[in-house]
């Protein structure tokens, strides 16, 4: 019999601790359930939600025309420019090696002139991020024209052309972007 006795003490004791467990841990989750919603509100500031920079807010029509402007100044002659020696390239890629790698050389010189003349325009965060990914499309495209334009054979810069089309379809998309925010339409040829 006192075998059972005790067997029915520790079952008492356990449900009492069983009981207190629960009872902590349900105050417990009460408590971080408070706080979380208290965090989510901001209460009292306990997060320091950054304020927006003044320049962050969107630029009005007349900033955005006049953005535009910039870049198609520096775009139109840039393309072309761009076309003139992507036409001499196409001229003379199957039978003169010289007049096709300068012609090459030449597009990679204007692309970083347009680079450079790009970097200077002071956008808004948002279309400063899309005019830099513009400038590295066209940087990773100089280099594949880079390459293209040391070819020691018409074969093997012909090889390339993948690759320089690839590459100028990467500028044409970022360029696209960069359009959009700026509400130009989309240029003939990048």
């Amino acid at each position: 019999m006192t075998s059972s006795r005790y067997a029915r003490d520790d079952e008492e004791e356990t449900s009492g601790v069983g009981i207190a467990l629960l009872v902590a841990a349900s105050l417990l989750a009460g408590i971080l359930l408070i706080l979380a919603l208290m965090y989510a509100a901001n209460f009292d500031g306990w997060r320091n939600v950054p304020q927006a920079p003044a320049d962050a807010a969107a630029p009005t029509d007349a900033q955005l025309a006049a953005l535009g402007r910039s870049y198609l100044k520096i775009a139109n002659p840039a393309n072309a420019q761009l076309n003139n020696e992507a036409t001499a390239f196409t001229a003379s890629e199957s039978n003169n090696l010289a007049a096709a790698s300068s012609s090459l050389k030449a597009e990679v010189t204007t692309a970083g002139l347009f680079d450079r003349q790009l970097a200077a325009i002071k956008f808004p965060a948002a279309i400063e991020a899309i005019a830099r990914d513009v400038i590295q499309a066209n940087q990773a495209r100089g280099r594949v024209i880079a390459r293209q334009a040391r070819a020691k054979t018409l074969a093997r810069m012909q090889a390339l052309n993948a690759q320089h089309q690839a590459a100028n379809a990467a500028v044409e998309a970022q360029v696209k972007r960069l359009r959009q925010a700026l509400h130009l339409p989309p240029p003939s040829t990048s």
